[in-house]
């Protein structure tokens, strides 16, 4: 069991190097995404205040949005559950990232495409407006 072990936590297994490797050789396609995820982060900070989300930080890496929904008056699972129950649109609530506010934050990936971006914020603005 050592033996194996060691061949499974020293290092990343040998496929997960060369798949590494492979990555790296793909800038051009990565720059793309990054780009598009930018595209996606300037779309949705512009337009999330419109609906009533507030207290929006600039989000200084990886692909999320973290914000405020206390405007709405409805616990951030409650809100989150509504919204994917009657859209279909994901949605993280704050309880994972703030055990103080989390009730009253969410958390928006926008890791997608900017098409499938474009769909959830119409179901999202619609649920919002409706509440």
């Amino acid at each position: 069991i050592e033996n194996l072990a060691q061949n499974l936590f020293i290092c990343p297994p040998h496929a997960g190097q060369v798949l590494g490797l492979s990555a790296l050789k793909c800038s051009e396609e990565l720059d793309q995404r990054v780009e598009e995820f930018k595209k996606n982060r300037d779309f949705l900070i512009k337009r999330l205040p419109s609906i009533g989300f507030s207290e929006i930080p600039f989000p200084d890496g990886a692909f999320y949005i973290y914000c405020s929904i206390k405007n709405f008056n409805i616990d951030s699972k409650v809100f989150c559950s509504e919204l994917l129950y009657k859209t279909g649109v994901a949605i993280t609530p704050g309880y994972d990232f703030d055990d103080l506010r989390g009730h009253q934050t969410v958390r928006f990936s926008y890791a997608c495409s900017f098409e499938a971006l474009l769909e959830a914020w119409d179901k999202l603005r619609w649920f919002c407006l409706s509440l």
